[in-house]
């Protein structure tokens, strides 16, 4: 993927994704991850500079830009807002956290690059989607009461858990079906 991508300008690069120019199916990569992680950093590091460079110099909303910057590791804790449709505005501080528990790096860390609830650099942009129109339910999960947004869009559901804190929201995870 790396010759296919070097001749490349940096906009090509951040244009397409690395999946559009491989020359081995997903499936049939070998991934040496420690090596990588003490040459590039943690795992979570490299997705989140993959985030960073996807959107940078993209025009984005105001809240689409906290969004990416969270997930890109540029800024943390960034409150949002989004309004829903039967007239609620849902306030949600958008936070890293820690690779083992909720946030943006626990979402990377499980879900981003991986088989398990997948979605891709773009796909994050549609958190303000899926919190401004999924259906929100309150589920247990680990034992702590979380809102669950579940929207689905051209036959992909996302969900979007939030942890109720301090009376506020607090994002906890991203992913697909």
């Amino acid at each position: 993927n790396a010759s296919n991508r070097m001749g490349m300008s940096i906009e090509e690069r951040s244009a397409s994704l690395a999946s559009e120019t491989e020359d081995v199916a997903r499936e049939d990569q070998i991934f040496i991850y420690d090596a990588l992680e003490s040459a590039m950093g943690s795992r979570v590091d490299a997705r989140m500079a993959e985030i960073a460079n996807h959107f940078d110099g993209v025009n984005l909303s105001e809240t689409q830009r906290a969004i990416v910057d969270v997930f890109g590791g540029i800024r943390n804790n960034l409150p949002i807002s989004v309004n829903r449709a039967n007239g609620e505005t849902r306030r949600v501080v958008m936070r890293q956290g820690r690779e083992d528990r909720g946030g943006s790096k626990h979402s990377l860390l499980r879900h981003f690059g991986t088989t398990s609830g997948y979605y891709t650099a773009d796909e994050v942009l549609l958190i303000e989607d899926v919190l401004a129109n999924g259906e929100r339910t309150e589920v247990r999960r680990r034992g702590v009461i979380v809102n669950e947004y579940k929207h689905t869009i051209d036959g992909v559901t996302y969900k979007v858990l939030t942890e109720k804190k301090d009376n506020r929201e607090e994002f906890a995870d991203f992913y697909t079906n």
